[in-house]
């Protein structure tokens, strides 16, 4: 009887907000704000192509037919017989740069409305050009020039704590990249959802609903069942994001630059470390959820939500700019610590895994702290929520907060005398 009557709270708290436009521009919002971001970026690459730049050229005759057979730099090349006729072609327009030489030095000027020569491509030719001109004059053949412009072979790796290879620094970058990013999406996500919970609860406590619910079903089923109704909606929402990533990965192109670099990121990112982040960050949503909605059954109106969703939502952003600190103050005891505390380990846990500065199994360690608080929370949680959902105060939100934890706590100390 328990499991039906939870279930059926569930979905019908899933089904009223699933049809609610809020929650569908909630959803929506994020991929049209990346859309129009992505059409205005590609229609300013489009408007700011430039044509092929048109470079005169006055320079010694072997330089000249390099320029003409070179293609590392996209440009067209007018000779000209000399600077002034250069000069006055470059304020005609007909030409967008100007290159002259006086022995190894040269001279490239530009017009302030033309489209110049690439500087920094135009150097490196021209920097190359220069040395083998130089190892002609001292009879050094081309491999010879090779061996001698030949870079030294740098070998790097990274040995962890567990006194074994771990990869290079790209592994670690790649994964410390992604704990970030999943530190910015988690405190989006949560700034949302705990404020869905947070009204659930308030729409019913301001209506005065909430009696004639309780008397139908008991205060653990309204609970449990809406908790479970707003995990649900949020699942809904990372389920839809997945689904649109892989879509858009089948359908752009994958010798686009942004597909390429998203690629060079996810090759270092171990999928054993993906799967426990992943993990994580799902039990400290909940951790989050059973919190809010805690601390909302003493809501008594709308107007209250605010009140209640703050420290949470200050929670979050705690959790989110520790992550920062991480790389920095690696040592820090006091990261190390924090990393192992519900609502905060979720996004530093990760983080030092991924730079690897910790035993893989403390991650381990960290997720069943996690499923602990989530046992003891929803438990004395529940005593909360019974205690004051039918309860009206007019008193202070956190100290009527804190004054129900400490009833529950001294009940919990008699209990056990």
């Amino acid at each position: 009887m328990f499991l039906k009557q939870l279930l059926l709270v569930a979905k019908q708290t899933f089904k009223v907000r699933v049809k609610t436009i809020g929650y569908w521009s909630l959803v929506l919002s994020p991929i049209l704000i990346a859309g129009v971001i992505f059409a205005f970026g590609l229609l300013f690459n489009t408007l700011s192509s430039h044509p092929t730049p048109v470079i005169g050229v006055q320079v010694d005759a072997g330089l000249e037919k390099s320029l003409m057979h070179s293609k590392t730099i996209k440009a067209k090349y007018q000779p000209v017989e000399s600077e002034e006729q250069g000069l006055k072609l470059l304020h005609q327009k007909k030409i967008d740069s100007l290159l002259t030489q006086n022995g190894t030095t040269y001279l490239v000027q530009n017009t302030p409305k033309g489209h110049p020569v690439d500087a920094d491509q135009l150097q490196t030719f021209l920097k190359q050009y220069t040395i083998e001109q130089k190892a002609q004059q001292m009879h050094l053949s081309s491999t010879e020039l090779q061996a001698l412009m030949a870079p030294p072979t740098i070998k790097t790796r990274l040995v962890s704590v567990k006194g074994e290879s771990a990869g290079d620094k790209t592994a670690k970058q790649a994964q410390y990249m992604l704990t970030v990013g999943l530190g910015i999406f988690i405190f989006i996500f949560l700034s949302t959802y705990v404020g869905m919970i947070a009204t659930e609860i308030a729409n019913e406590k301001s209506s005065r609903i909430m009696e004639i619910l309780l008397a139908a079903t008991s205060p653990s089923v309204q609970f449990f069942g809406k908790l479970l109704g707003i995990i649900g909606l949020a699942l809904l929402h990372l389920g839809l994001y997945a689904a649109i990533l892989l879509l858009s990965w089948q359908l752009i192109p994958a010798n686009n630059r942004y597909v390429m670099m998203f690629k060079d990121i996810l090759k270092g990112v171990d999928l054993n470390f993906v799967g426990t982040t992943l993990l994580m960050v799902f039990l400290g949503i909940v951790l989050y959820l059973i919190l809010t909605a805690i601390i909302a059954a003493m809501i008594n109106d709308q107007s209250q939500v605010q009140q209640a969703v703050s420290p949470v939502t200050y929670l979050a952003m705690g959790g989110y700019i520790l992550t920062f600190m991480v790389s920095s103050t690696s040592e820090n005891i006091v990261i190390k610590v924090l990393s192992y505390i519900p609502f905060l380990s979720q996004t530093l846990m990760p983080a030092r895994v991924g730079l690897q500065l910790t035993q893989p199994y403390d991650i381990w360690l960290a997720i069943g702290f996690q499923i602990v608080t989530i046992y003891f929370l929803s438990r004395y949680g529940l005593r909360v929520y019974r205690d004051n959902v039918l309860r009206y105060s007019e008193g202070n939100l956190t100290w009527e907060s804190l004054k129900s934890l400490g009833k529950i706590f001294h009940y919990q100390k008699n209990i056990q005398a």
